[in-house]
Order: structure tokens, then C-alpha cells, then sequence
């Protein structure tokens, strides 16, 4: 190996493409190239294919025979410097004649360098480094060249470049005149500062200067007297001969609206969550800080944001008898990330008042070994909703002493049960009907022996989604609600044996034995399909004459006083 190659710890392989028709002295420049691991030979012994042989490898040189019988290494010249993919190859031209018009003539037809037949192995082996290397820098500048040309004219971003000593537009980029609505000859050659509000020109240029960023600044459009915010950040590009600024500017227009309307969406969210008594909360397990609205501060008592929340005072503002069932149910959720979190608990406020609410979240990111790190949910003040409980809680604890007592008198409540007009179901605790009264076959068309023994929950129905069997979703909430309170009361939608779904208003009542034990419940539904229809057929009979069905008197009256009224209100005649 050569001393060359050892100096400089050549990295890089270049291919070198010989042209030559000798045999033998493709074998010397194989012989002198063997043991140089940077230079990869590649032989073509007819001149008439180089051409063809040169693009299809593209080398990084050509040593090219100056005789050749078939074609003179001249020409094979002229046809690479006239192809576009051969153009800029190096080319080493190789030839016995040694004078300086023949060398003249060599380079005239765009060689770049001269060697002669049979050349010194350490000159060549330096010479196709020298131009190898020269050509590949080129390629690779020329590459550069091209991809930061492609990045400038196809960014989003508007791009400037500035003369750092004249401060202006050099060149710019397709969205930089776009940003501004003009005519790539309106800017080049302008004042850069000349595109900015004239409050923002002195910040503009001292920002450039120092290398910095700035994100409220304003640029003027052509024909337009709206101020567009931008986002400026700029480098310093050294040239040989120049210094240049590279300014870029992204319009953050619609970053602004999209702030103003999160901020309007936040506002409102807040707005929301003060109504309903719902806050928000985000846990960062790690930190063991928690983020709250401003919401949560007010359901504990505290003015928002008042100061930075932490796990454990929290923790220290939660009823003291309440605080195992908390942990409880927060080790179940982070040993199973999969499962929400779910618990009901009261918290005592610094002015020493009670309350109850209900915390709901789940864990929403883990880490690499699936361990919690990040919890977010929700908390809701239900102390209203307790005490409401608790008020009827006691009103159906004094409906059963009731009942009780009225166990002697069974006969005359059977009569009353067959009697009735509202429609009486009686189920066992697990909603299996026990029995019914003739009023409910009335209503519904079924009779006893269709639904006793069956679950209740076929005989309902949900409005949105009116299928069979969807009543399962009423009996679920009945059973969570029965077991804090004795009665419930809604209206919901049930269904006719003939198919036909109608309204009812339903009230549920648990009957205890006298070991105070859940036993029975009783529904008492009464149709208000006709309820309804009348309150509809009412309120048109009395605006409506009832044998022409024109608006009667009543209506007529009804409306002048109306006119009269506002005509006073007006001072009108």
C-alpha cells in the first residue's frame, strides 16, 4: 500500500472507470490499484460503449486511452461533455505524446488532468484521489445545494435572506411572498423592517441581531389593513464575500384563534362545572401533585387556585372514618389500570361543614413496566342530593310502619289493590312479578298468567333505543338506587302486548318484613297517554269553537287584551 493512502485514512471508496482497449495495460492499472481499498477499478475495452458504460456507473474519474483503432479517446471526450449525466465527471486522459500543444489541445476539449503512457503508480494512485475526492465534494455540495433549495421553496414557513450589512431581501421563498400578498420583485432589494408594523421595525431587526426569538411581532399585508402575527426566529449564514441573515416567519394567526377559542371553550367548561357542582382533577403520581379546576377549590371551600394542591392534603381534607374506603378503592384502580375509579366519600371543610361527593377517574398513562403514572377523573358535590335521600328515606320508613299497621287490615286492602285505576305490580326483591291487579291488564293488555313468574324488566322500555328487553338498563338503576333509598319515582316508557309503547308515571316502593328486610316491591304505574291527549284536547277546546273548530271568543278576547295590554305598555291607541 502506498504512503498516500495511509497518511490520509481514505474512507471513502471511489469507482474509477478506465477506457482502454490494451489488455495488458488494463492489467498494470488493475496491478496498481489492488491494494488501494479506496479506489474501485471498473474496465471497458470498447470505446464505442464508454459513453454508455459511464452513465450506467457513474464513476467518480475516467482514466480515458487518448489511441484507440475504433473511436479516439478525444471523441469519447466530446460525447461525456456533452452528456448531461457525464458532464461533470473527471476525466484523466492517458496518452504517449508528451508536447504542450497536444496537452493544450487535451484540456481545450475539457480533460482536467494528463498522465502519460506508462504512468509513475504513486502519481496516479494521487491523482485519481485528488480528483475523485474534488468531484465527489462537488457532487455532495451540489446535493446539499439542491435539498436546502428544495426545504427553502417548499416550506410552510416563510423564509428570508437578509444581508446582514444593507438589512435587505436578498432572496425569499414562495410562502414569504404569499405571507405578505406580493411580487417576488416588490421584496428583493426592499427593507426587510419595511414588511413589519411600524412599531414592530426597530424589535424586528434587534431581534435578527441577537439571534433570538420573538413571537409577537406583526407583519403588514399588501392591500390589506389587517396585521398578521408571526413567530420569528433567525441564524447567521457566513459566506466568503457576504454574511447573511436567515429570517423565519410562521404565521400563528389561526394559532391565536384556536388560544382565544380554547380559552373561550375553558371559560365555559368552568362555567359548566360550577353549575353542576363538578370539578376536574389530574394526578401526577410521580410528583404527587394535583392539578384541580377551579371548580374542585370551591367544592373544598377554597378560593380557585389559591395555592398548589398535593396528594396528601387532599388526603388530610377527607373524613377521617371515610379515608380506608378511599385508599381502598384507589389500590384497586392502580394495581388494575384497567379498572376505573369509583368511590363516594365526605370531606370536611376548613370552616368545619360537611359534605359528600362522589370522585370518579382513571389512570390514562403508564409507564414501561405498566405502573400508573398519571390518573385523571372527576369530583361531584352530592351533598344536596343526601340529604334529599335522607328525607326520603325517612318518608318511606314512615309509609311502611304504615303499611304494618295496616296488616289487619289485609281484606280491605286487597279490595283496594283490585280496585284500583292505576295499574299495581307486586315483585319479589329480585323483580320477578309476584302479582298483579286487574287495572294493570286494563292498561297493558297482558293478563296474570302471561307475566307472573316472569322478571319485570321485559314489560319496559328505553325512548332511545325502543327494543325488547332494554328495560334491563330500568332495573339496574332501580337496584342501585333501592339500596341507599325506599322509593323511587320517574316516568319511563313501557310496552303493550300488542306492541305499542306508551308513557306511565311509575312509582317503586320497598316493602320490609318485620325484621326490617327487603321483601317485595310494589309498582304503581298510571297511564298518561290519556293524561297527555287531554291536556292537548283542553287547551284546544278552550280557544276553539267545537262544532266549526274556528278559535272562539275566548281566543279572540284572549288575544286583544294582549294588544290592549301592549299598547299601554307603548302609549298606542
Amino acid at each position: 500500500m502506498s504512503s498516500l493512502t495511509v497518511d490520509e485514512a481514505v474512507q471513502e471508496v471511489y469507482s474509477v472507470l478506465l477506457v482502454d482497449d490494451d489488455p495488458d495495460f488494463q492489467q498494470l492499472i488493475a496491478l496498481y490499484l489492488r491494494h488501494e481499498p479506496g479506489l474501485s477499478l471498473f474496465c471497458c475495452t470498447d470505446p464505442t460503449v464508454a459513453l454508455t458504460e459511464a452513465v450506467r456507473l457513474h464513476p467518480d474519474v475516467v482514466l480515458l486511452d487518448q489511441v484507440m483503432p475504433s473511436l479516439s479517446g478525444i471523441e469519447v471526450l466530446r460525447q461525456l461533455r456533452q452528456h448531461g449525466a457525464t458532464r461533470m465527471i473527471p476525466v484523466v486522459m492517458l496518452s504517449g505524446q508528451d508536447e504542450s500543444q497536444f496537452k493544450a489541445h487535451v484540456f481545450a476539449q475539457g480533460a482536467n488532468d494528463y498522465l502519460t503512457k506508462i504512468p509513475d503508480r504513486i502519481e496516479l494512485v494521487a491523482r485519481l484521489y485528488y480528483h475523485a475526492a474534488a468531484y465527489h465534494n462537488r457532487r455532495q455540495r451540489h446535493q446539499n445545494e439542491m435539498r436546502y433549495r428544495a426545504l427553502f421553496e417548499h416550506s410552510f414557513d416563510a423564509i428570508y435572506l437578509v444581508d446582514a450589512t444593507s438589512h435587505t431581501i436578498v432572496d425569499c421563498n414562495a410562502a414569504a411572498l404569499y405571507l405578505v400578498q406580493q411580487q417576488k420583485e416588490r421584496v428583493i432589494g426592499h427593507p426587510f423592517g419595511d414588511l413589519f408594523a411600524t412599531a414592530d421595525q426597530e424589535q424586528v431587526i434587534a431581534t435578527i441581531q441577537n439571534q433570538a426569538c420573538h413571537t409577537d411581532l406583526h407583519i403588514r399585508r399588501c392591500g390589506d389593513d389587517q396585521a398578521i402575527p408571526v413567530e420569528l426566529s433567525a441564524t447567521t449564514i457566513n459566506l466568503p464575500d457576504q454574511r447573511i441573515w436567515q429570517v423565519i416567519l410562521r404565521n400563528i394567526l389561526q394559532r391565536r384563534q384556536s388560544e382565544a377559542a380554547l380559552k373561550r371553550s375553558q371559560q365555559s367548561l368552568a362555567k359548566a362545572q360550577q353549575i353542576a357542582h363538578l370539578g376536574s382533577w389530574e394526578w401526577d403520581i410521580l410528583k404527587n401533585s394535583l392539578t384541580w379546576s377551579d371548580e374542585t377549590y370551591r367544592i373544598f371551600g377554597w378560593q380557585p387556585q389559591c395555592w398548589p394542591m398535593t396528594y396528601s392534603r387532599f388526603i388530610q381534607m377527607v373524613h377521617p372514618d371515610d379515608r380506608a374506603r378511599l385508599a381502598d378503592a384507589l389500590d384497586r384502580t392502580l394495581s388494575h389500570p384497567e379498572l376505573p375509579y369509583s368511590v363516594e366519600h365526605r370531606i370536611i371543610c376548613d370552616d368545619g361543614s360537611e359534605r359528600v361527593v362522589h370522585e370518579q377517574g382513571e389512570v390514562v398513562r403508564c409507564d414501561d413496566r405498566g405502573y400508573p403514572v398519571r390518573m385523571i377523573g372527576t369530583i361531584h358535590n352530592i351533598t344536596e342530593r343526601r340529604e334529599a335521600e335522607k328525607r326520603l328515606e325517612m318518608a318511606a320508613r314512615i309509609f311502611n310502619e304504615a303499611i304494618s299497621e295496616a296488616e289487619d287490615h289485609l281484606q280491605i286492602t286487597t279490595k283496594v289493590f283490585d280496585h284500583a285505576v292505576e295499574s299495581v305490580v307486586v315483585t319479589t326483591i329480585d323483580f320477578v312479578i309476584h302479582s298483579v291487579n286487574p287495572a294493570f291488564t286494563t292498561i297493558t293488555g297482558y293478563h296474570a298468567d302471561d307475566v307472573i313468574g316472569r322478571n319485570i324488566q321485559f314489560l319496559y322500555c328505553d325512548p332511545q333505543e325502543p327494543l325488547p328487553g332494554a328495560g334491563a338498563k330500568l332495573c339496574q338503576l332501580l337496584t342501585q338506587h333501592l339500596q341507599q333509598q325506599e322509593q323511587w319515582r320517574g316516568e319511563n316508557w313501557a310496552w303493550r302486548q300488542n306492541g305499542e309503547i306508551y308513557p306511565e308515571m311509575t312509582t317503586v316502593t320497598v316493602v320490609r318484613d318485620r325484621q326490617n328486610q327487603p321483601t317485595h316491591l310494589v309498582f304503581v304505574s298510571q297511564d298518561m297517554t290519556d293524561v297527555k291527549r287531554n291536556q292537548e284536547a283542553l287547551r284546544f277546546q278552550t280557544y276553539h269553537d267545537q262544532l266549526t273548530r274556528l278559535p272562539n271568543r275566548t281566543l279572540f278576547k284572549d288575544r286583544l287584551e294582549q294588544a290592549v295590554r301592549a299598547g299601554q305598555r307603548n302609549h298606542e291607541k
